[in-house]
């Protein structure tokens, strides 16, 4: 939330300058959205449509917003009483969530990035839906011109697990924003032979011996003091990173500064481990 706050600063600051030679289009009137996933929130409140925003999920009930329940198990009852004309969910995770949706005849619509470039498009839908399209453009080459000075940096050549949840086990494969963005960096994937987002067991992160292991979440048990994992590279050498999962597991506007913490991260661990 804080660092959100910080976004929106510096963007409207940056936009006061853009819109005197662009005139911003007006919101639609009317439009009453309920955001069941955090980072559209989150691109809501820098476009400066919140406004449009009458409903969110428990995870998001720091804005201030009427809280309708889970990501999974949203409050039907309170969901309905804020009049919504737009749901907007993420598959496959809320596929449920829609097909009740469905029969109640509530408008949806599905936000899900596969890649860096389709969580810019996702910004200049989101544009488009609320009205702020000429600000979702800035904000999207605003974005470009700071990922173009992190990757402008060295590439790290690691063989890599990405931990996204323990107990189970869940990381992130090919055809994932988290996987095109270490990718970005020269990281390689253990498993990107796989798709999406999936459980695995502890023996086949053991069988992949990665050389890097990126821990995104706050259940934390370090690999180091797990069973079986000593032999492991990434434990055996100490190439273990944590990193802020509210940003590096978002496929929005955070996504750049969530890359820029983990090049400063490992910037710090080679430089540690060379003394």
């Amino acid at each position: 939330m804080r660092f959100l706050r910080f976004l929106i600063l510096i963007f409207a600051s940056l936009y006061v300058l853009y819109s005197c030679s662009s005139r911003e289009e007006s919101a639609r009137k009317g439009e009453r959205i309920v955001s069941l996933v955090p980072s559209v929130t989150e691109t809501i409140y820098l476009l400066g449509a919140e406004d449009q925003l009458v409903g969110v999920s428990d995870i998001d009930s720091s804005f201030g917003k009427v809280v309708v329940g889970s990501m999974i198990k949203p409050d039907y009852e309170k969901l309905l009483s804020v009049k919504p004309t737009l749901v907007i969910l993420t598959m496959p995770m809320q596929r449920k969530v829609k097909e009740e949706l469905d029969k109640m005849g509530i408008r949806t619509m599905e936000v899900n990035p596969e890649s860096i470039d389709q969580i810019f498009e996702s910004l200049i839908r989101m544009g488009r839906i609320t009205g702020r399209e000429r600000r979702a453009e800035f904000v999207v080459d605003s974005l470009k011109r700071e990922l173009e000075k992190v990757l402008s940096g060295k590439k790290y050549h690691y063989n890599t697990f990405v931990e996204l949840w323990l107990d189970p086990i869940y990381t992130a494969g090919d055809s994932t924003f988290i996987n095109d963005m270490i990718s970005r960096i020269g990281l390689q994937n253990v498993f990107s032979d796989r798709a999406g987002y999936f459980q695995v067991q502890q023996e086949e992160v053991i069988s992949k011996n990665p050389q890097l292991i990126i821990i995104s979440h706050e259940k934390v048990k370090p690999p180091q003091v797990r069973e079986f994992w000593e032999g492991v590279d990434a434990v055996r050498h100490g190439r273990v990173i944590y990193v802020s999962p509210d940003l590096f597991n978002r496929p929005g506007p955070g996504f750049v500064r969530a890359l820029e913490e983990l090049v400063n991260k490992l910037d710090s661990l080679e430089t540690a481990l060379s003394r």
